[in-house]
């Protein structure tokens, strides 16, 4: 019981003293036992977070960007090769007829040209020889004709070039004509079957044969 007198009136006095001391202004007990203040580690952690969501949100953005960049692209390319594939079958349907060329060049050393219906020269095959083997093939050339791109009738004329060496075997083909016809499925027929011609062996250098046909 003294003992519990004893811390009474010991608080007492210190509760006293203190509230004595806030009226003189010697303590501010307010401040002194004021409402708590955030820890600094709390503080500092929270920062940390919203500086790495700054960062996430940084990203993303980034990254929404690049796709929305990679897809610009694409589209661009895309476009693009859509109009120049327009714009070559234009020009395919809008000048059917235009001369061009498929194959290989014939240029060459040693070489003697010859065209068809003219004599050959010595140790050379000759130009009867040259109708006869294009005779052989014409059932197939006319086959290939039905392949040209075009709806109408293409005419003009188409020449064969074509190096022959001296074992009689087609080496290179040249064709010049009509764009319908040099260019896709009847051009690459043409070229086959002109490719596979054989002829007679003869003692000479590598010749040039230019040979036409007439489209009617």
């Amino acid at each position: 019981m003294l003992r519990f007198l004893g811390g009474f009136l010991l608080a007492s006095l210190v509760w006293g003293t203190l509230l004595y001391a806030q009226v003189t202004g010697q303590v501010n007990l307010e401040q002194t036992f004021g409402p708590d203040t955030p820890e600094p580690d709390t503080a500092e952690a929270s920062a940390t977070d919203d500086v790495v969501e700054d960062e996430a949100a940084t990203n993303a953005r980034a990254r929404a960007q690049r796709r929305r960049r990679r897809r610009r692209l694409a589209r661009r390319k895309a476009a693009a090769e859509e109009a120049a594939a327009e714009q070559a079958s234009q020009e395919d349907q809008a000048a059917p007829t235009a001369d061009a060329t498929l194959g290989d060049p014939l240029e060459g050393l040693g070489l003697r040209e010859v065209h068809a219906g003219q004599a050959g020269g010595e140790e050379q095959l000759q130009a009867r020889e040259i109708e006869a083997g294009f005779d052989g093939i014409f059932p197939e050339i006319t086959r290939c004709l039905m392949l040209a791109a075009s709806d109408q009738p293409v005419r003009g004329r188409l020449t064969f070039g074509l190096r022959i060496a001296g074992s009689g075997n087609v080496e290179q083909v040249n064709l010049k004509g009509p764009a319908a016809i040099t260019r896709g499925p009847a051009g690459k027929c043409l070229h086959t079957k002109a490719k596979a011609l054989r002829f007679r062996a003869f003692d000479g250098p590598d010749m040039v044969v230019h040979y036409p046909v007439h489209l009617e």
